[in-house]
């Protein structure tokens, strides 16, 4: 009796174990066979969509060198300077070089002031 009985939970571990790996075969298989298929959205329809985007992305380039040469091909639109504010120049005090009333880098002005004092 406790020999026969040993058998049959031995055969029965040995089933499930052979089972386990069938079943597990069967989903590997069931795996591979999937990664092989084309998916809805495939190769086609992405090379289509890539070219698409190359065309638009050429189109817009097109588009910024039309711009480019359009924009500096023309000559430089100035606006008139604006007449001198004499409010502009409120000082609370003189600057520390030799024409205080100049701006520093104000060449024209440095020039004037210069001229005008040429004498003294």
């Amino acid at each position: 009796g406790g020999a026969s009985s040993s058998r049959i939970s031995m055969n029965s571990r040995v089933l499930g174990g052979v089972r386990s790996v069938l079943s597990a075969s069967r989903s590997f298989a069931t795996a591979a066979e999937s990664r092989w298929q084309i998916p809805p959205a495939g190769p086609k329809e992405q090379i289509v969509e890539a070219q698409k985007w190359k065309y638009i992305s050429f189109a817009g380039f097109g588009l910024v060198a039309f711009m480019f040469v359009r924009e500096f091909s023309q000559p430089a639109h100035h606006e008139e300077e604006s007449p001198a504010a004499p409010y502009k120049k409120n000082r609370r005090k003189a600057f520390p070089w030799e024409e205080h009333d100049c701006d520093l880098f104000d060449i024209h002005c440095k020039a004037a002031w210069r001229a005008a004092h040429k004498g003294n």
